[in-house]
């Protein structure tokens, strides 16, 4: 996930540079860094949705929760920003507020996983699987 957030911070870098401020297509640069970002986490979490669980799961179904997970992220990843860009919380308390950010950062992440994985194995079972194809 740390290598996700690089790789979304370097596309945001690559978008304002490529793009400017002064473009006209500004909302489209904007919205193409948001599907970018939100492509890398679908994928992101569909290999993890699909490889960690003991049982055997679909690509479907991984995917089916990779994107309530991704989009579920993308959105707390946005509010998360604009938290920090106005609250000031960090700077008041200092490293104890930094601390408490990131702890409130990780203990989003796990449960959107969580949520994810949830929702991809309620779906497995009420899918019918056929006996041979892609597994």
């Amino acid at each position: 996930m740390v290598a996700l957030l690089l790789l979304d911070a370097l596309v945001e870098v690559l978008g304002h540079w490529a793009f400017g401020n002064g473009n006209p297509f500004i909302v489209l640069s904007a919205l193409t860094r948001c599907a970018i970002s939100l492509g890398m986490l679908i994928v992101a979490f569909t290999v993890l949705l699909k490889f960690l669980p003991t049982t055997r799961m679909m690509w479907r179904d991984a995917f089916l929760g990779s994107i309530a997970a991704a989009l579920l992220f993308e959105c707390g990843k946005r509010l998360f920003a604009f938290y920090l860009q106005h609250a000031g919380t960090a700077n008041m308390f200092g490293a104890a507020g930094s601390l408490v950010i990131i702890l409130m950062w990780l203990y989003y992440s796990a449960a959107v996983f969580l949520i994810g994985a949830e929702l991809a194995a309620t779906a497995a079972p009420k899918r019918p699987h056929r006996a041979s194809g892609w597994r």
